[in-house]
């Protein structure tokens, strides 16, 4: 168990339970936080409802809590133009499964 970050082509198997996240790089909103974090987005009937950034201690990349992460909410109507793009991107990629 834990988490691994590797590219897509160098996965291979992976023991069952797992979940897969595909991470979109971009170089953040400094707005809110300078170095390595996340941002995750909650979506209900394509609308986002409730997002926070997911910010890893000083020269780590994970972000989990148990492991010295911390939270910071965001309000989705605060979200910048370029990020609510991405948003729609992959709402509308997810609709076409």
């Amino acid at each position: 168990m834990g988490i691994k970050i590797t590219t897509k082509n160098s996965i291979g198997e992976m023991p069952y339970p797992f979940i897969a996240q595909e991470l979109i790089e971009t170089n953040g909103y400094k707005k809110w936080v300078k170095g390595a974090h996340d941002l995750r987005v909650m979506v209900i009937n394509e609308t986002p409802f409730h997002s926070f950034l997911r910010i890893p201690p000083k020269g780590k990349l994970i972000a989990n809590l148990s492991q010295g992460g911390r939270i910071k909410l965001i309000d989705p109507k605060e979200l910048p133009l370029s990020i609510q793009r991405i948003i729609q991107s992959r709402i509308q990629k997810i609709g076409t499964l």
